[in-house]
């Protein structure tokens, strides 16, 4: 058993595995006596069936996998006890010799691996590098426009003797309709039916219940009236109370009586919408209610600012690194086998490609800044990171949380995904990465206003 390595040039090498009987044979043999004593093989006794049919029948595929299993031990020890290769991904299995021979002939297996190598960066940040930093300004229309969305978040509905509007609850008797207009025989009736006008997607069935009163019948088509929505069965099963395949039919007119409307009243601008949003006794008054939403908003925009800077940092490390070749037909295949999908178009894969050799190239400028630098990602971060963002989908409902543990247990449910530690991972890199830019670089601070910011970010245009 040997591994040896020939570097082909500078993106690209070929690990040679040679595997001899000797590394083999027991391993081989302990695994035919394994297999014989569960394989059902007809004309014998199961863990009867002799070892030299068993050889014959399962013997090279049991070889196969066993020379896989030594394959992936020799790889797996060699990279970790050589580190320095900085070897990008998996070694992909180009050639082998001696697999392809009868089973009794093989005496030794010779397995080639392509490997391709992370791309070589040198790269230096200074005070003489540049870029700018944009500082979002909290004026008082947001301030009033983020403080008019706690007072709807938490307000709630009362009972309402005034006109319907488009944003009402309203009770009531329904009763489906003959085609007369007069009550269906044996036709569904709902005692207490509950409609919100604001999820009617039709205008025309809309206009027929808007200005109505307590009181008043109103004749609508329910499947005309949420027409447009996301499922209409869905939404009409649930304002007739009914299973959706009970509905899937139903194209009837319905009567409703209003009983009760129900109109949604905004939060009074006191000490327990104060309690609610900021947590309790943080403020006591108006006046310091709006300095801490301010504060707050300040806060919140900062991960907006700081993502704007990373945004015009990294294409800035690329112009700086300048060219860097990578090894595209192997980094090809590793980007297939993390499994491209069987429908996708060359273009697609070329496009796919293309995106995933550009996070190739700009994992290897950050993990050379920060290991350069003596700073890596650790748990603390990816907890950070998605405390963080716990936090805020929270705060866009208006709901301020003063009990870590219950953030703790979203976090804790996010670190159990794979694919959700990776993004966590991703974004601490990224804010560790420019956080040390910012101190290491100049800074051209800008004041915007919320909209210009929006501006910049979507089309990418500078604000002088």
């Amino acid at each position: 058993m040997n591994i040896s390595f020939d570097s082909r040039d500078a993106v690209r090498g070929v690990l040679k595995l040679e595997i001899g009987k000797a590394d083999y044979t027991e391993k081989l043999e302990k695994s035919l006596r394994s297999f014989r004593t569960n394989v059902n093989l007809p004309g014998f006794r199961k863990g009867m069936a002799p070892m030299g049919v068993l050889k014959k029948l399962y013997g090279k595929h049991l070889l196969i996998e066993e020379i896989n299993k030594i394959a992936n031990e020799m790889l797996t020890q060699y990279i970790d006890n050589n580190q320095e290769l900085n070897i990008l991904g998996h070694p992909i299995l180009s050639r082998s010799i001696g697999l392809d021979e009868e089973f009794d002939l093989i005496t030794a297996v010779e397995l080639l691996f392509d490997v391709a190598f992370v791309p070589q960066v040198n790269i230096e940040l200074s005070k003489e590098d540049v870029l700018p930093y944009y500082n979002i300004l909290v004026d008082d229309t947001l301030v009033e426009e983020q403080i008019e969305m706690y007072r709807t978040s938490h307000g709630a509905y009362e009972d309402s003797l005034e006109k319907v509007t488009d944003n009402d609850i309203i009770k009531g008797v329904m009763t489906e309709l003959n085609e007369d207009g007069h009550p269906k025989e044996n036709g569904i009736v709902v005692e207490e039916a509950m409609l919100l006008t604001q999820y009617v997607k039709n205008p025309a069935e809309l206009s027929k219940f808007i200005g109505a009163q307590k009181g008043d019948t109103i004749i609508f088509n329910p499947r005309n009236a949420y027409d447009g929505a996301t499922s209409v069965d869905s939404e009409i099963a649930s304002l007739l109370t009914k299973a959706k395949q009970e509905v899937a039919e139903l194209k009837s007119d319905f009567s409703f009586e209003i009983k009760t409307i129900s109109q949604h009243r905004k939060a009074e601008l006191d000490q327990s919408l104060f309690d609610k949003v900021l947590g309790e006794g943080v403020a006591t008054n108006e006046v310091e209610f709006r300095q801490k939403v301010k504060e707050n908003l300040a806060k919140r925009f900062i991960p907006q600012s700081n993502m704007q800077f990373y945004k015009d940092l990294r294409p800035y490390l690329f112009q700086k690194v300048g060219d860097m070749p990578i090894a595209d037909e192997i980094v090809k295949q590793l980007l297939q086998l993390k499994g491209a999908s069987k429908e996708a178009t060359e273009e697609d894969l070329a496009a796919g490609y293309a995106l995933w050799a550009e996070e190739v190239r700009y994992d290897a400028i950050a993990s050379y800044i920060l290991e350069k630098n003596g700073l890596q990602v650790n748990d603390k971060d990816l907890s950070n990171i998605a405390y963080r963002e716990v936090q805020f989908l929270f705060a866009n409902y208006g709901i301020a949380i003063d009990k870590p543990e219950l953030i703790s247990h979203y976090v804790n449910e996010m670190l159990k995904n794979k694919d959700k530690v990776d993004q966590l991972y991703n974004a601490a890199r990224d804010e560790k990465l420019a956080t040390f830019a910012k101190e290491a670089i100049t800074l051209e601070v800008k004041d915007v206003t919320i909209d210009e910011f929006a501006d910049l970010s979507s089309s990418s245009k500078k604000v002088e």
